[in-house]
């Protein structure tokens, strides 16, 4: 019988400096995959902010972007209880991982359609208490779709002529997935 074990390294380097950058969290998609993401990547960030406001001044930001509302099929294998049925799933997360770590997050309930709109309205809700030279924005793809994947591409592309962009990609099926990270900076 084969093994199809697969190693996976748990550590990722990059050579953002994060402690003179105000990171800019977007999250695309709070079902499948950005449901599970959400409650941890809110709790680092809510930790990061005690630690490094009192510092620093720096505030990491949140926003989670989903047009898509809970629906019963969802409770299977998505992070939602059935008093989340028929509300917006960024609505959702946003919320109750707000709530729970004392954490602003934004949500904007509508789908990304248009990669210049999108890397504009990203860019103008940079933190304007910061110069926007010192900011990054960390990209983060949880959709279900590849048309939507490529939108994001393409949107990250568009931030990168502006700010230090993090791209992260990730997507699952029932029996597989992927996973794409690139740094783009400015």
């Amino acid at each position: 019988m084969t093994d199809l074990t697969h190693l996976l390294e748990p550590t990722l380097y990059h050579n953002l400096p994060t402690d003179v950058l105000n990171l800019n969290f977007v999250v695309v998609g709070a079902g499948g995959t950005g449901g599970y993401l959400i409650p941890q990547l809110v709790r680092q960030i809510s930790l990061r902010n005690q630690e490094h406001t009192r510092r620093t001044g720096l505030l990491h930001t949140i926003t989670l972007y989903d047009a898509d509302v809970v629906e019963e099929k969802n409770l299977q294998r998505q992070n939602f209880i059935i008093q989340d049925i028929g509300k917006n799933k960024a609505e959702v997360m946003a919320m109750r991982y707000g709530r729970s770590f004392q954490q602003e997050v934004r949500y904007v309930p509508e789908y990304v359609s248009d990669p210049n709109r999108f890397s504009t309205q990203i860019y103008s809700g940079l933190n304007s208490n910061f110069d926007k030279a010192l900011q990054a924005v960390i990209l983060i793809d949880c959709t279900d779709n590849n048309k939507t994947r490529l939108l994001m591409r393409e949107t990250a592309d568009l931030l990168q002529a502006k700010t230090n962009v993090v791209f992260l990609s990730s997507g699952n099926e029932e029996k597989a997935g992927q996973i794409v990270c690139s740094f783009k900076p400015s």
